[in-house]
């Protein structure tokens, strides 16, 4: 069952929104990561609405809602940030060489993506990340283009 549309597009980190690009800036640097923007290879927007409000969104509201996921990567790291109702930005990221990258598989849940699973931004323990993509032929070819990266 189907419970996300995805719609993903090309983009440039430049032209993501303004409070997710400051938010990115703010996360290199306060982790010291240097000449990320000059870096990226490849950047992305997807965009996620729920396609059923659930039993407690029916009955409290606020349910249906769009989320809003930038993804872009370097030779060496991937990032990725998730914009929530309410516009705040969380950013997280994840060295290719420290996670394992696969393709998203469920036969119960019908969905485009990646779980990436390890050493994600400040977590202590490994963890496993999904990032939803839409079923574009670019968003094919970004999933494809950042695992080959983490490959290498």
């Amino acid at each position: 069952m189907k419970e996300y549309q995805r719609n993903t597009k090309q983009s440039n980190f430049n032209n993501l929104p303004p409070e997710t690009v400051q938010a990115c800036r703010k996360y290199f640097e306060d982790h010291e990561l240097e000449k990320i923007e000059s870096n990226i290879l490849l950047c992305c927007e997807t965009t996620s609405s729920k396609l059923k409000q659930g039993f407690f969104g029916k009955l409290f509201g606020g349910g249906n809602f769009v989320h809003y996921t930038a993804v872009f990567f370097t030779p060496e790291r991937l990032f990725w940030a998730n914009t929530d109702q309410k516009n705040h930005v969380v950013v997280l990221s994840a060295k290719f060489s420290e996670v394992e990258i696969t393709d998203f598989d469920s036969k119960l849940i019908e969905d485009k993506g990646l779980n990436v699973f390890g050493s994600i931004g400040h977590f202590k323990e490994r963890v496993q990340a999904f990032i939803g993509f839409g079923e574009e032929p670019f968003a094919n070819e970004f999933r494809r283009k950042l695992k080959e990266t983490a490959r290498k």
